[in-house]
């Protein structure tokens, strides 16, 4: 599925406080920060765009402080965005699986069309994987697909690490043929703003 994120333009728009963290003194972590050091991964003073870029390997996160906060992209486009993605590195080679996503939800809006306030699109959990290297991969699918230019990662948990969340990547897919063209003419606006009415709605922009 092609990642509207990662397309030239989006953004990150907001975003909770990032953790800078301490160098622990235990053996592993002597050997974790020596191994990130020497591949320039310093995953706690990534700048959170890296959520919108490629990567498996250890460390190429942004990390969040706490068990819960959020990230918003904002697309440069307006997209009827129909599930997310979010990926996270395997278990067998995560320093730590506990700052894994866990409970998380999507919040939505089309500043384009006039949106002031962020709608909830779903909510959903993140399970673990003890695939071998293998990056997992899990996709976030709405109930329906909704036209929107700003999209909110919320975590709401993690697995257990207290003092920071990783985030690998996240990915926001749509129906291709209406990436940058607005509705047609057929669209009522009145419709779509009643549908939105009746969902949780936030401000994180």
């Amino acid at each position: 599925l092609m990642d509207y994120a990662a397309l030239m333009h989006s953004k990150i728009v907001s975003h909770s406080g990032g953790y800078v963290g301490q160098k622990g003194s235990g053996i592993f972590s002597q050997m974790w920060n020596a191994f990130t050091s020497k591949r320039g991964a310093r995953s706690r003073r990534k700048s959170p765009k890296v959520v919108l870029q490629p990567s498996s390997n250890p460390g190429d996160c942004w990390t969040m402080t706490g068990q819960s906060g959020h990230v918003s992209v904002k697309l440069n486009k307006l997209l009827k965005v129909t599930n997310v993605s979010i990926q996270h590195i395997s278990d067998q080679i995560a320093p730590k699986y506990g700052s894994t996503i866990k409970e998380f939800r999507i919040w939505g809006r089309a500043e384009a069309l006039g949106d002031t306030e962020d709608y909830l699109m779903g909510s959903f959990s993140y399970q673990k994987t003890s695939s071998f290297r293998i990056p997992t991969i899990q996709f976030a699918t709405f109930k329906e697909s909704e036209w929107l230019d700003t999209v909110t990662l919320e975590v709401l948990q993690n697995w257990g690490e207290p003092t920071y969340t990783c985030i690998y990547r996240f990915r926001i897919h749509g129906e291709a043929d209406s990436w940058g063209n607005f509705p047609s003419a057929t669209f009522n606006l009145s419709e779509r703003s009643t549908k939105l009415s009746a969902k949780s709605i936030a401000s994180f922009v």
